[in-house]
């Protein structure tokens, strides 16, 4: 039984393939952690030891749900030990910005530095490996008090909270993921939010899906006259109802809208402000990106915020988000290293120490199932119409997956 499920800390190794039937993430998949490629890759590989808390799959890989605050930020100690030098000294105001979750029956503080070790709280049991999200979705409440907008003094700051994932850098080393194989984000979720809209539409806040990429230029350093955080967002829809939405980027990206500056630029479902002076185009935030975002961002007070995260996954490049109840890619409870194994003789696929027939998926790198069949113990899956290529072969009753080289 794995016995590290933690939430708060960022990782990432970069990985192009996706798993086309089912979301990367719901509260009953393995160890908490969404299952992006590059994570399953690396926890089905033969070096991944589940039983120790520094294994690389866990610390360098990326899909831990984390949350986080900016501006006014919890009064007392700063906390420069942590990633990024997170701080909660509370310079601006004694109030309090919050991302709080539901575990374990009880509201808990979701930032990782408000915890001692600057990791967030885990949402598995690290004993026997059983989700702590006891009503079946991650539910937390945003809070985010208005922040600082004096247009006559140039200040303009505003304030944030979020619930988030990385997909790159562990603090130590930074890595972009290429999602453009893929369509856009698909979430399944509910929340007591509602997008009425703000008078002016220019200083945006509410409820929004925002892609997370490089906000550094260069030697690390942030110039006021090129914010490169001039980021690309998609409003959230309010919905009390459990829903599932696709947040697509443009199907050409070649084709984006570049407005003049300060006039908003759209592309698909995201758009972005653009008050920097350079334009950076959806392209260049898919392409490079390095965590996705679920975010109250604003600078009227509009209270707390309530967000159930059902499931989370990237879209398709054509049809609908995965379905919401099947089985996990990583099934609850089960190591993915099993007794299972895979054999290739040339192209013919044997699967070692299956007891009874079950169904098999070959994924190719872009996330498409290209063959599936019911595989039959003893026998062997004929591969012929595949070409040269990596794969990934999966047995969804058994939460296996392994990889193999069609040559």
């Amino acid at each position: 039984m794995n016995k590290i499920q933690k939430v708060g800390i960022a990782m990432a190794v970069a990985c192009s393939m996706s798993f086309a039937d089912d979301p990367m993430w719901t509260a009953d998949g393995y160890a908490g952690i969404v299952a992006f490629p590059w994570v399953v890759e690396c926890m089905t590989g033969p070096d991944f030891d589940e039983t120790d808390p520094d294994d690389p799959c866990y610390k360098d890989q990326g899909g831990w749900w984390f949350g986080y605050v900016t501006n006014k930020s919890t009064p007392g100690q700063t906390r420069s030990d942590c990633k990024d030098g997170y701080n909660r000294d509370g310079e601006k105001s004694s109030t309090t910005n919050k991302v709080e979750a539901k575990i374990g029956g009880q509201w808990i503080t979701f930032i990782g530095p408000d915890n001692d070790n600057c990791e967030g709280p885990p949402i598995t049991d690290i004993e026997n490996g059983e989700s702590l999200l006891e009503d079946g979705f991650l539910e937390v409440n945003l809070l985010a008090e208005g922040g600082d907008r004096r247009p006559d003094d140039e200040v303009y700051d505003v304030s944030m909270a979020a619930l988030a994932v990385n997909l790159s850098g562990d603090g130590t080393v930074d890595r972009d993921i290429d999602a453009l194989g893929y369509g856009g984000i698909c979430l399944t979720y509910e929340t007591d939010y509602e997008a009425n809209g703000p008078a002016d539409r220019e200083f945006e806040q509410g409820l929004q899906l925002e892609l997370g990429w490089n906000e550094d230029l260069g030697g690390g350093t942030k110039l006021e006259e090129d914010e490169v955080y001039d980021i690309w967002y998609a409003e959230i829809p309010g919905s009390t109802e459990k829903i599932t939405k696709k947040f697509a980027w443009a199907s050409d990206l070649s084709q984006e809208n570049a407005a003049a500056r300060y006039s908003p630029n759209f592309s698909g479902d995201f758009r972005q402000d653009n008050y920097s002076a350079q334009l950076r185009p959806l392209s260049k935030a898919v392409k490079e990106m390095r965590a996705v975002k679920i975010r109250i961002k604003q600078y009227a007070n509009i209270g707390t915020v309530n967000f159930k995260l059902h499931a989370f996954s990237f879209a398709p490049k054509s049809g609908p988000c995965p379905e919401v109840g099947g089985t996990p890619i990583i099934s609850k409870g089960a190591v993915p290293k099993t007794n299972l194994g895979l054999s290739l003789s040339g192209k013919m696929l044997s699967i070692n120490n299956l007891s009874k027939p079950a169904p098999v998926q070959v994924i190719n790198l872009y996330g498409a199932v290209v063959q599936s069949q019911v595989y039959t113990p003893g026998t062997k899956m004929n591969l012929n119409n595949l070409p040269t290529g990596v794969y990934m072969v999966r047995v969804p009753s058994s939460g296996y997956t392994g990889k193999i080289m069609v040559k």
